[in-house]
């Protein structure tokens, strides 16, 4: 009984860690990943993603409105953020450069938040950071869910969870993300001429 009264006493005075929070103007800077928030001009419920995910929860997929990129303290590799509309890196993307925030996704052109890409820049070459296979689907329920939502944002029967087959090696994440520069990133985002 005494352990029990002390564990809890323990995790009392350390608090428990905070996923997601209602602070809408902390800055991005004191993270090292990219904040995703529920609401246009970094407002509402936020979640950070500090790795490349090809396949976002349901919650950051549909409504996340803003996001930031955390500041490049260092300068040494500067993290870019590549967030496509599709899961697995398919779709249109937009790219976001340390310390960038886009405040409405939907007015850039991009409806969902399917995965996101972490590339790190050396000089004019780019190296994304592309998760090991073999990929997580989600089970059957959850893919009837999204296309439920899909059809809600305007996307239709056409969301496909899973990955396209049939892909040519160099449609896949691997052939087109592994080793680029910044000007193709640049030339294939929806923000292209920021």
């Amino acid at each position: 009984m005494l352990f029990s009264a002390a564990f809890f006493l323990l995790i009392l005075a350390i608090g428990t860690p905070q996923v997601m929070g209602p602070f809408p103007n902390r800055p991005c800077c004191q993270s090292d990943c990219l904040r995703l928030y529920k609401g246009p001009n970094k407002t509402g419920e936020w979640s950070d993603i500090c790795t490349s995910n090809e396949l976002l929860t349901l919650c950051n997929m549909f409504q996340t409105e803003s996001a930031c990129a955390p500041n490049d303290e260092f300068g040494m590799n500067s993290k870019i953020w590549l967030l496509f509309e599709r899961p697995y890196f398919n779709g249109r993307y937009l790219m976001l450069r340390p310390g960038a925030c886009v405040n409405s996704l939907s007015r850039t052109g991009l409806r969902t938040v399917g995965s996101v890409l972490v590339c790190e820049q050396e000089f004019t070459n780019v190296i994304c950071r592309i998760p090991p296979r073999p990929w997580r689907p989600y089970p059957a329920s959850a893919e009837q869910a999204v296309s439920e939502l899909s059809q809600t944002v305007g996307f239709g029967r056409n969301f496909a969870m899973a990955p396209p087959a049939n892909r040519r090696p160099e449609e896949e994440p691997e052939g087109k993300f592994s080793r680029t520069t910044l000007d193709a990133l640049q030339q294939g985002s929806l923000n292209r001429n920021a």
